[in-house]
């Protein structure tokens, strides 16, 4: 059943399975030790949802990644030669690196800022924009309310 699943597994990752057999193998508890099966099916189940959700935890906090940024740290993270992990922190650390920060709401500061900017009408530039007939109509009441004034200053004159 162990290696049925494995299989299904590794035909999900396609020409990124050795990568992923190979950054399993960081979890050896000893240099020339190794890792039993189910270790590496909860390792590859990790790395599977990493992969399709391209979202991670860290310390607290939410991060966005690629694909491309998750196959470059696992790279970076076998190439360290390093053994003995026992959850995925070390592959985290690296992902930071290149990850983008996302809110509560699952939002990148940079969406989070457009999404304001257009709930408060205001553009790119930070300038308030108005729709064509708002604007239309608080001109003519700026200049009516200066006719007006001009009247009254008129009338106070004379």
């Amino acid at each position: 059943m162990e290696h049925r699943e494995m299989a299904e597994i590794a035909a999900q990752f396609g020409h990124s399975w050795r990568l992923v057999y190979e950054y399993s193998d960081c979890f050896r508890q000893s240099e020339y030790g190794d890792v039993s099966i189910r270790k590496r099916l909860r390792i590859f189940r990790d790395l599977l949802s990493l992969f399709e959700l391209k979202r991670f935890k860290s310390e607290g906090k939410a991060y966005r990644t690629t694909w491309q940024e998750v196959l470059a740290a696992m790279t970076e993270t076998c190439n360290a030669n390093k053994w003995g992990f026992k959850n995925h922190n070390y592959l985290k650390t690296i992902l930071k690196k290149g990850a983008k920060r996302e809110s509560a709401e699952g939002m990148t500061a940079e969406e989070e800022k457009k999404r304001e900017a257009g709930r408060l009408g205001h553009s790119e530039a930070g300038t308030r924009e108005m729709p064509d007939g708002l604007a239309a109509h608080r001109a003519r009441t700026y200049i009516t309310d200066i006719i007006r004034g001009l009247e009254e200053k008129k009338k106070c004159e004379t």
